[in-house]
Protein backbone atom coordinates (compact mmCIF):
# COMPACT_ATOMS: atom_id res chain seq x y z
CA UNK A 1 0.00 0.00 0.00
CA UNK A 2 1.45 3.14 -0.79
CA UNK A 3 2.42 5.84 1.61
CA UNK A 4 -0.60 8.13 0.15
CA UNK A 5 -2.76 5.21 0.93
CA UNK A 6 -2.18 5.20 4.90
CA UNK A 7 -1.99 9.08 6.10
CA UNK A 8 -5.84 9.27 4.39
CA UNK A 9 -6.98 6.00 6.40
CA UNK A 10 -4.84 7.24 9.38
CA UNK A 11 -7.11 10.84 8.85
CA UNK A 12 -10.26 8.90 8.86
CA UNK A 13 -9.92 7.30 11.76
CA UNK A 14 -8.77 10.07 13.85
CA UNK A 15 -11.86 11.96 12.64
CA UNK A 16 -13.88 9.00 13.38
CA UNK A 17 -12.12 8.98 17.27
CA UNK A 18 -12.84 12.86 17.53
CA UNK A 19 -16.56 12.49 16.47
CA UNK A 20 -16.90 9.78 19.23
CA UNK A 21 -15.90 12.07 21.72
CA UNK A 22 -17.98 14.70 21.12
CA UNK A 23 -21.02 12.66 21.15
CA UNK A 24 -20.01 10.99 24.42
CA UNK A 25 -19.00 13.92 26.34
CA UNK A 26 -22.22 15.97 24.37
CA UNK A 27 -20.31 19.57 24.85
CA UNK A 28 -16.58 21.05 23.88
CA UNK A 29 -15.32 23.37 25.75
CA UNK A 30 -13.56 25.70 23.49
CA UNK A 31 -14.74 29.03 23.36
CA UNK A 32 -18.07 29.84 21.65
CA UNK A 33 -19.71 26.10 21.11
CA UNK A 34 -22.95 25.80 23.41
CA UNK A 35 -22.98 22.82 25.82
CA UNK A 36 -25.82 20.70 24.42
CA UNK A 37 -25.75 19.07 28.20
CA UNK A 38 -28.73 19.88 30.57
CA UNK A 39 -27.00 22.21 33.22
CA UNK A 40 -27.14 20.81 36.61
CA UNK A 41 -25.92 22.22 39.62
CA UNK A 42 -23.28 20.54 42.31
CA UNK A 43 -24.89 18.42 45.07
CA UNK A 44 -25.81 21.01 47.90
CA UNK A 45 -26.13 24.23 46.01
CA UNK A 46 -29.48 23.90 44.88
CA UNK A 47 -32.10 26.55 45.72
CA UNK A 48 -34.86 25.30 47.29
CA UNK A 49 -36.88 28.49 45.35
CA UNK A 50 -36.43 29.95 41.98
CA UNK A 51 -34.40 33.28 41.91
CA UNK A 52 -35.31 35.51 39.08
CA UNK A 53 -32.63 37.74 37.56
CA UNK A 54 -33.06 40.99 37.13
CA UNK A 55 -31.69 44.05 35.79
CA UNK A 56 -30.08 46.99 37.80
CA UNK A 57 -33.29 49.23 36.99
CA UNK A 58 -35.84 45.94 38.06
CA UNK A 59 -33.99 45.99 41.26
CA UNK A 60 -34.23 49.59 42.06
CA UNK A 61 -38.15 49.67 41.84
CA UNK A 62 -38.91 46.30 42.89
CA UNK A 63 -40.44 47.24 46.33
CA UNK A 64 -42.19 50.35 44.79
CA UNK A 65 -46.39 49.98 45.69
CA UNK A 66 -48.38 50.75 42.55
CA UNK A 67 -51.79 52.83 43.92
CA UNK A 68 -54.74 52.26 42.28
CA UNK A 69 -55.96 55.81 40.78
CA UNK A 70 -58.54 57.30 43.26
CA UNK A 71 -60.07 60.00 41.31
CA UNK A 72 -62.21 58.01 39.26
CA UNK A 73 -63.29 55.38 41.27
CA UNK A 74 -66.05 52.53 39.04
CA UNK A 75 -69.56 53.72 39.76
CA UNK A 76 -71.01 52.31 42.61
CA UNK A 77 -74.87 49.99 42.40
CA UNK A 78 -77.10 52.14 44.10
CA UNK A 79 -79.86 49.44 43.74
CA UNK A 80 -82.27 48.93 46.82
CA UNK A 81 -80.55 46.50 49.13
CA UNK A 82 -82.50 42.98 49.57
CA UNK A 83 -84.42 42.56 52.55
CA UNK A 84 -83.14 41.39 55.59
CA UNK A 85 -84.90 39.70 58.29
CA UNK A 86 -82.29 40.09 62.02
CA UNK A 87 -85.65 41.00 64.36
CA UNK A 88 -85.74 37.90 65.63
CA UNK A 89 -83.32 35.34 66.65
CA UNK A 90 -84.92 31.87 66.45
CA UNK A 91 -84.75 28.69 64.12
CA UNK A 92 -88.02 30.25 61.96
CA UNK A 93 -86.20 33.76 61.52
CA UNK A 94 -82.85 32.48 60.40
CA UNK A 95 -84.78 29.83 58.08
CA UNK A 96 -86.52 33.08 56.53
CA UNK A 97 -83.16 34.50 56.02
CA UNK A 98 -81.56 31.62 54.63
CA UNK A 99 -84.41 30.84 51.87
CA UNK A 100 -84.12 34.88 51.08
CA UNK A 101 -80.24 34.43 50.57
CA UNK A 102 -80.99 30.65 48.60
CA UNK A 103 -79.74 31.74 44.98
CA UNK A 104 -82.82 28.95 43.77
CA UNK A 105 -85.88 30.88 44.55
CA UNK A 106 -87.98 27.74 44.44
CA UNK A 107 -85.98 25.83 47.11
CA UNK A 108 -86.37 29.09 49.75
CA UNK A 109 -90.53 29.03 48.63
CA UNK A 110 -90.75 25.00 49.50
CA UNK A 111 -88.81 25.73 52.56
CA UNK A 112 -91.06 28.61 54.18
CA UNK A 113 -94.24 26.87 52.85
CA UNK A 114 -92.86 23.46 54.52
CA UNK A 115 -92.06 26.02 58.24
CA UNK A 116 -95.57 27.53 57.89
CA UNK A 117 -96.84 24.41 57.70
CA UNK A 118 -95.59 23.58 60.87
CA UNK A 119 -96.06 24.83 64.43
CA UNK A 120 -94.23 27.44 64.68
CA UNK A 121 -94.43 31.54 66.85
CA UNK A 122 -96.91 33.64 65.83
CA UNK A 123 -94.47 36.69 66.04
CA UNK A 124 -92.92 35.32 63.21
CA UNK A 125 -95.45 34.75 60.78
CA UNK A 126 -94.86 38.30 59.41
CA UNK A 127 -90.87 38.00 58.68
CA UNK A 128 -91.68 34.57 57.29
CA UNK A 129 -94.74 35.84 55.08
CA UNK A 130 -92.10 38.56 53.92
CA UNK A 131 -89.18 36.53 53.18
CA UNK A 132 -92.15 34.24 50.70
CA UNK A 133 -93.45 37.45 49.01
CA UNK A 134 -90.22 38.23 47.97
CA UNK A 135 -89.16 34.83 46.84
CA UNK A 136 -92.72 34.65 44.45
CA UNK A 137 -90.91 37.63 42.67
CA UNK A 138 -87.73 36.30 41.96
CA UNK A 139 -89.00 32.91 40.14
CA UNK A 140 -89.48 32.98 36.64
CA UNK A 141 -91.84 33.59 35.35
CA UNK A 142 -92.69 35.91 38.63
CA UNK A 143 -95.52 34.95 41.09
CA UNK A 144 -97.05 38.71 41.46
CA UNK A 145 -100.65 37.38 42.37
CA UNK A 146 -99.00 34.71 44.78
CA UNK A 147 -96.50 37.43 46.09
CA UNK A 148 -99.28 39.88 47.01
CA UNK A 149 -101.16 37.27 48.99
CA UNK A 150 -97.69 36.81 51.58
CA UNK A 151 -97.36 40.45 51.48
CA UNK A 152 -100.74 41.16 52.65
CA UNK A 153 -100.88 38.40 55.33
CA UNK A 154 -97.05 39.69 56.35
CA UNK A 155 -98.84 43.00 56.95
CA UNK A 156 -101.18 41.42 59.09
CA UNK A 157 -99.67 39.41 61.33
CA UNK A 158 -97.32 42.49 61.57
CA UNK A 159 -97.19 43.49 65.69
CA UNK A 160 -94.07 46.27 65.87
CA UNK A 161 -93.34 49.09 63.80
CA UNK A 162 -90.08 47.60 62.21
CA UNK A 163 -92.19 44.69 60.94
CA UNK A 164 -94.97 46.68 59.81
CA UNK A 165 -92.48 49.13 58.02
CA UNK A 166 -90.90 45.76 56.30
CA UNK A 167 -94.19 44.51 55.44
CA UNK A 168 -95.18 47.82 53.81
CA UNK A 169 -91.05 47.92 51.77
CA UNK A 170 -92.12 43.82 50.35
CA UNK A 171 -96.03 45.69 49.21
CA UNK A 172 -94.22 48.83 47.75
CA UNK A 173 -91.57 46.19 45.78
CA UNK A 174 -94.42 44.50 44.60
CA UNK A 175 -96.55 47.59 43.21
CA UNK A 176 -93.04 48.92 41.72
CA UNK A 177 -92.71 45.65 39.91
CA UNK A 178 -96.51 45.85 38.45
CA UNK A 179 -95.58 49.93 37.66
CA UNK A 180 -97.93 51.28 39.92
CA UNK A 181 -95.38 53.43 41.36
CA UNK A 182 -97.83 56.28 42.33
CA UNK A 183 -99.57 53.77 44.22
CA UNK A 184 -96.25 52.28 46.12
CA UNK A 185 -95.60 56.22 47.39
CA UNK A 186 -98.38 56.75 47.78
CA UNK A 187 -98.35 53.38 50.30
CA UNK A 188 -94.41 54.25 51.84
CA UNK A 189 -95.80 58.05 52.37
CA UNK A 190 -98.41 56.44 54.59
CA UNK A 191 -96.72 53.78 56.30
CA UNK A 192 -93.95 56.53 57.17
CA UNK A 193 -96.53 58.77 58.56
CA UNK A 194 -98.51 56.50 60.69
CA UNK A 195 -94.69 55.33 62.22
CA UNK A 196 -92.39 57.97 62.05
CA UNK A 197 -89.79 56.75 64.43
CA UNK A 198 -86.27 56.52 62.69
CA UNK A 199 -85.48 53.32 61.95
CA UNK A 200 -83.32 50.61 59.77
CA UNK A 201 -86.80 49.69 57.61
CA UNK A 202 -87.62 53.62 57.97
CA UNK A 203 -84.89 54.51 56.21
CA UNK A 204 -84.94 51.78 53.33
CA UNK A 205 -88.65 53.17 52.88
CA UNK A 206 -87.71 56.33 51.88
CA UNK A 207 -84.82 54.99 49.57
CA UNK A 208 -86.91 52.81 47.67
CA UNK A 209 -89.73 56.21 47.62
CA UNK A 210 -86.22 58.26 46.02
CA UNK A 211 -86.02 55.44 43.60
CA UNK A 212 -89.79 55.48 42.76
CA UNK A 213 -89.78 59.16 42.48
CA UNK A 214 -86.99 59.45 40.30
CA UNK A 215 -88.91 56.77 37.45
CA UNK A 216 -91.78 58.36 37.90
CA UNK A 217 -89.84 61.86 36.87
CA UNK A 218 -90.34 63.44 40.39
CA UNK A 219 -86.82 64.41 40.90
CA UNK A 220 -87.25 66.97 43.41
CA UNK A 221 -89.29 64.56 45.32
CA UNK A 222 -86.47 61.82 44.98
CA UNK A 223 -83.74 64.51 46.33
CA UNK A 224 -86.03 65.30 49.40
CA UNK A 225 -86.37 61.86 50.33
CA UNK A 226 -82.23 61.01 49.77
CA UNK A 227 -82.03 64.29 52.01
CA UNK A 228 -83.62 62.58 54.31
CA UNK A 229 -82.12 59.70 54.94
CA UNK A 230 -78.50 61.17 55.10
CA UNK A 231 -80.51 63.52 57.74
CA UNK A 232 -81.86 60.34 59.35
CA UNK A 233 -79.20 57.61 59.20
CA UNK A 234 -77.33 59.01 63.10
CA UNK A 235 -80.73 58.76 64.78
CA UNK A 236 -80.93 54.74 64.52
CA UNK A 237 -79.88 52.86 67.26
CA UNK A 238 -76.04 52.63 67.97
CA UNK A 239 -76.20 48.77 67.05
CA UNK A 240 -77.53 49.63 63.74
CA UNK A 241 -74.59 51.84 62.60
CA UNK A 242 -73.14 49.85 60.51
CA UNK A 243 -76.00 48.86 57.94
CA UNK A 244 -77.28 53.20 58.37
CA UNK A 245 -74.00 54.47 56.84
CA UNK A 246 -74.37 51.97 54.15
CA UNK A 247 -78.26 54.05 54.05
CA UNK A 248 -76.34 56.88 54.19
CA UNK A 249 -73.97 56.13 51.61
CA UNK A 250 -76.64 54.93 49.05
CA UNK A 251 -79.07 57.69 49.84
CA UNK A 252 -76.00 60.03 48.64
CA UNK A 253 -74.84 58.56 45.32
CA UNK A 254 -78.48 58.58 44.54
CA UNK A 255 -78.42 62.55 45.29
CA UNK A 256 -75.43 62.90 43.44
CA UNK A 257 -76.24 61.05 40.38
CA UNK A 258 -79.45 63.16 40.89
CA UNK A 259 -77.69 66.01 40.59
CA UNK A 260 -75.32 65.43 37.76
CA UNK A 261 -78.63 64.83 36.00
CA UNK A 262 -79.93 68.04 36.26
CA UNK A 263 -76.27 69.46 35.41
CA UNK A 264 -75.51 70.51 38.59
CA UNK A 265 -71.55 68.82 38.40
CA UNK A 266 -70.26 71.36 40.86
CA UNK A 267 -72.66 70.95 43.66
CA UNK A 268 -72.69 67.23 43.10
CA UNK A 269 -68.89 67.15 43.40
CA UNK A 270 -68.83 68.50 46.31
CA UNK A 271 -71.47 66.67 48.15
CA UNK A 272 -69.73 63.37 46.89
CA UNK A 273 -66.04 65.07 48.64
CA UNK A 274 -68.34 65.56 51.57
CA UNK A 275 -69.63 62.42 52.10
CA UNK A 276 -66.31 60.49 51.18
CA UNK A 277 -65.02 62.45 54.29
CA UNK A 278 -67.62 61.58 56.31
CA UNK A 279 -67.79 58.12 55.68
CA UNK A 280 -64.00 57.73 55.86
CA UNK A 281 -62.47 54.99 58.43
CA UNK A 282 -61.01 57.81 60.65
CA UNK A 283 -64.89 58.67 61.01
CA UNK A 284 -67.37 56.25 62.85
CA UNK A 285 -70.14 59.34 63.66
CA UNK A 286 -72.41 59.80 60.76
CA UNK A 287 -73.50 63.86 60.54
Amino acid sequence: MRKQDWIIIIAVVAFLVIISVVMKFGSVTERGVINTKPFRAQSGKMRDNVMPMVSKTQEEFSDVQVETPTENPPEEDDTEQPLNITVHESVIAEAAQLALDNPIPEDGINDIEKRLAEQHDSAEESDMNQALAMLRLRVIPAQADKAEEAAKKAAETARTPEERLRAVFVEATIQQFRGDNEEARKRIQEALARDPETTLPSLKLRLLDASLAAQTGDVNGAMEACRRVMAQSSEVAPEAQAAARDSYRLAALKLTRLLRGQGRTVEADELAEAVKKQLSPSNESLP
